[in-house]
């Protein structure tokens, strides 16, 4: 195996053991006496071997011996166009791309997209600057120790997340969190007129789920979403105790849904139109 693959290996098994506190520690340890930012990128790039290793595995094993400059590059298509970056992983595979080469067919990829392709862009980039902040914020509220996540899981018919851990608490069972991002959208009022939509689809969620933790780039509009949750969990509450016998039993059907604020303010300025609604995910 390629070194920078088992440091991102190393930095893997570091940050599942780490203590919330220690993760950048943990990174630090893998890295060296290079940037942990290095270390941070080696992850991002076995992450997408690994999806590939359960997506197309025929693909995957034929990357073995690509470089990490490609893996890079085809870990940052994915994220835009992941068929794509499939078709460009096969002519990797068959030496049809240098790094440089590879590089420049992802930029054009991404114009081609057009507009989808800078929101889905765009999508991607915040999801990246928040996930180590995300992560923090989980650990801190619902506390235990958090998995590495797995970024835009997807599992059988559900919809897909942004973000899934595995949270470990001491003499208890593994528990499943789910994290979706609301947005990110450029105009501020689409936070509250998507606001039912994104909380719905979260409450959804909670059925598949232990835990599903709302990401909300807008803390401005922060008490209008914990407070539709709060009487969500309300009438939840008075409807299943009408029909099961006992108020504990009545708990365990209220949804455990969250909405925390991972890093204050908008994601961005004004610049383009919003997205339009919900991710297409669902």
């Amino acid at each position: 195996m390629d070194d920078w693959k088992q440091r991102a290996r190393q930095a893997q098994v570091n940050l599942k053991s780490a203590r919330h506190g220690d993760r950048e520690a943990a990174l630090q340890d893998a890295a060296g006496d290079l940037d942990v930012n290095t270390v941070r990128r080696w992850v991002a790039a076995v992450s997408f071997l690994d999806r590939l290793e359960i997506s197309a595995p025929d693909v995957r094993k034929s990357l073995e011996t690509a470089s990490f400059s490609e893996v890079e590059v085809l870990a940052r298509w994915s994220l835009f166009d992941g068929k794509g970056a499939l078709d460009a992983a096969q002519r990797v595979a068959r030496g049809a791309y240098s790094a440089r080469t590879l590089t420049a067919a992802m930029h054009k990829a991404r114009r081609e997209k057009g507009s989808a392709a800078r929101s889905e862009s765009y999508e991607a980039e915040y999801r990246a600057s928040i996930q180590s902040a995300a992560g923090r914020v989980i650990s801190d509220l619902l506390g235990g120790d958090l998995s590495v996540p797995e970024v835009l899981y997807k599992d059988s018919g559900d919809p897909p997340v942004d973000f899934r851990y595995v949270r470990i608490v001491a003499d208890e069972r593994p528990r499943t969190v789910a994290a979706i991002v609301v947005g990110p959208y450029r105009i501020a009022n689409m936070y509250t007129k998507r606001r039912f939509e994104w909380l719905f689809r979260a409450c959804a969620l909670a059925w598949a789920y232990d835990d599903v933790v709302v990401l909300l780039p807008e803390a401005e509009v922060m008490d209008t979403y914990r407070e539709w949750i709060l009487g969500m969990r309300r009438r939840a509450f008075e409807a299943a105790a009408r029909h099961v016998h006992g108020s504990q039993s009545a708990v365990h059907r209220l949804p455990n849904v969250h909405v925390v604020c991972p890093v204050p303010g908008r994601p961005a300025k004004q610049r383009s139109p919003e997205r339009a609604g919900p991710k297409k995910k669902m």
